[in-house]
């Protein structure tokens, strides 16, 4: 699927830096009914979102901030991978910026 030989992490890697509505799923984005199923008003406003141009929303950045700790925790090399406990602590980051 990726040309030239790259791989889903170096893809994600330079998608992340000015593309990464290219990369995240829509659906990720809108709400969803408790049912689990996602009604076409949530899909239309999230399409709306995904061609809005302007900065990127809290959903958005929180999604980003996750690839970019995916890439970071793929790096080819083992030393350019970050600690979990570092993983722990950003992915709690994410969590509590949602939050408020």
């Amino acid at each position: 699927m990726f040309e030239g030989g790259m791989g889903i992490q170096q893809f994600t890697a330079l998608a992340l830096q000015n593309h990464a509505r290219d990369i995240i799923d829509p659906s990720l984005l809108y709400d969803q009914e408790f049912d689990g199923k996602v009604d076409d008003y949530s899909e239309e406003i999230a399409l709306r979102k995904e061609n809005a141009p302007g900065d990127l929303s809290t959903m958005e950045n929180c999604l980003v901030s996750v690839l970019q700790i995916g890439v970071t925790c793929s790096s080819t090399s083992p030393r350019e991978r970050i600690p979990m406990n570092m993983v722990v602590n950003k992915l709690h980051a994410i969590k509590n910026s949602i939050k408020t």
